[in-house]
């Protein structure tokens, strides 16, 4: 194994970008970093704590997460909340997030801080869809740390703390009715 990059707290939200190369983001010190194909670090978007998860936006930019989801333009002239921690009364920011084929954003809520001893209350998981609406789809989730669909796009997994883990097959919308462990 070779040893990339040094000096991070904890690098979440790894994503790709093909011919630029590997983005991450620093849930403790904060920011979104670039590691490009010569193995240089430079900052795309700086001081934001409490990024888990990263998505690309079509329109040059990011989705991150964190106190909120935002969209962050590449150039540092744009930000666009796109959910605050209001969704829920116990929401206190976001971890991960992912996009499914069509565009739409899904993300976990916290509902505890997540570096301290408070009791863990179970957050949500919400989808934010192309017109900017909100849905939250499923209740009971500690801390989401995983989120994907599967090749074909119809089944959303879910990796959630405490080691329990939700497949849900999509429809023509999403429903997490078809929860499976």
């Amino acid at each position: 194994m070779e040893e990339l990059a040094t000096g991070f707290g904890l690098v979440e939200g790894p994503t790709w970008i093909n011919d630029r190369g590997l983005l991450f983001s620093d849930v403790i010190k904060g920011g979104v970093y670039l590691l490009d194909h010569l193995n240089d670090v430079s900052t795309i978007v700086e001081h934001r704590r409490g990024i888990g998860g990263i998505a690309l936006h079509e329109e040059n930019g990011l989705i991150v997460g964190g106190r909120n989801i935002a969209y962050k333009s590449f150039t540092g002239d744009k930000t666009t909340i796109l959910l605050s921690n209001d969704v829920t009364e116990v929401a206190l920011g976001f971890n991960d997030l992912t996009t499914d084929p069509e565009g739409r954003v899904y993300v976990g809520s916290v509902a505890f801080k997540v570096f301290s001893d408070d009791e863990m209350i179970p957050g949500h998981l919400h989808v934010i869809d192309v017109d900017g609406s909100v849905r939250t789809i499923s209740d009971g989730v500690m801390l989401t740390n995983g989120l994907g669909f599967s090749p074909d796009g119809r089944t959303l997994y879910h990796a959630c703390l405490l080691y329990t883990s939700d497949a849900a097959d999509e429809e023509d919308s999403v429903d997490l009715g078809g929860r499976r462990i």
